[in-house]
């Protein structure tokens, strides 16, 4: 019987592979919502870096984007469904998601960042609509 369920839980293990190849790691850790809004999150992110404007910006949201300096030690952190529980100010933008933004090894302490990006949408059709802003600190 043991060696049986170890045959069944192998060919499992393979299906589950052999479905998800081409699937991003996000996709298995935060559900195809939660990887389109790290997706769309990490393309602001190089946008901002880049060209200081990013085609995911909602074209009718008037945000304050900052410098494109402080973008470049900014990375996607976890995506959140938006509920309205939290975050009230940002309710009257409709969010239906917000992810927040690490810093990498190279921010700087005491600089003034992005800290959360609320979208609104899903899928190919997510859009950032606030911008949450915050001073960076370290940990000691």
């Amino acid at each position: 019987m043991r060696r049986y369920v170890g045959v069944v839980a192998l060919g499992v293990g393979a299906v589950v592979v052999a479905a998800c190849s081409g699937c991003s790691t996000d996709a298995l850790v935060w559900g195809s919502e939660g990887a389109a809004v790290r997706s769309v999150a990490e393309q602001v992110i190089d946008d901002m870096q880049s060209s200081g404007s990013s085609s995911k910006l909602c074209a009718e949201a008037a945000l304050e984007v900052g410098s494109s300096e402080v973008w470049e030690t900014m990375a996607p952190g976890e995506p959140e469904k938006y509920t309205g529980e939290e975050w009230k100010d940002y309710t009257d933008a409709s969010p239906t998601w917000f992810i927040n933004l690490s810093p990498t090894d190279d921010a700087t302490s005491g600089s003034e960042v992005p800290n959360f990006l609320f979208l609104r949408g899903s899928g190919e059709d997510l859009c950032v609509v606030a911008i949450e802003w915050g001073e960076l600190s370290t940990s000691p």
